[in-house]
């Protein structure tokens, strides 16, 4: 661990993440999101993509986009001051993130895309102690897989 870095446990990721042709995605310590951009399909569709804007230092930053936002739907999920994530659910299917709900402590979101067979879910429980997001791309640059960061409460 370099020295003066918050320690997090690292969970999942859940989805299609063993594949052979997929890329990793990370987007550890970035635990003010702002705002969550979601492209999705409410049927058996290329899956969701997804984008965030965080808070770093008082600095607004944009992430890269993990995954193409050419689904049918497009949601923006602005998060209000003091607002932060409690949970993350989902469904996946065959090689795509096929759905997801974002929960803070103040409301849910969601969900965004379609159910399918199999189901995931990450709870923090009422306090802040998501960490941030990690993943896996395709290469047809399709989100295969999501994890999460979780501040131990020892930290």
């Amino acid at each position: 661990m370099v020295s003066g870095m918050t320690p997090l446990i690292k969970v999942g990721p859940y989805g299609e993440s063993s594949l052979t042709d997929t890329s990793t995605w990370d987007e550890r310590g970035h635990t003010k999101i702002t705002v969550i951009y979601i492209s999705y399909s409410d049927n058996y569709g290329p899956g969701v993509s997804l984008q965030f804007e965080y808070d770093e230092g008082g600095n607004t930053v944009l992430s890269q986009s993990y995954g193409h936002h050419n689904r049918p739907k497009f949601s923006v999920v602005t998060l209000d001051t003091g607002e932060y994530i409690t949970g993350i659910s989902g469904f996946y299917w065959s090689s795509d993130i096929s759905c997801l709900t974002f929960e803070t402590n103040r409301r849910k979101y969601g969900p965004f895309g379609k159910s399918t067979e199999k189901e995931f879910g990450f709870n923090f429980g009422p306090t802040n102690r998501f960490g941030g997001f990690h993943g896996t791309l395709s290469s047809l640059d399709r989100l295969n897989s999501i994890g999460v960061y979780v501040k131990p409460l020892s930290s």
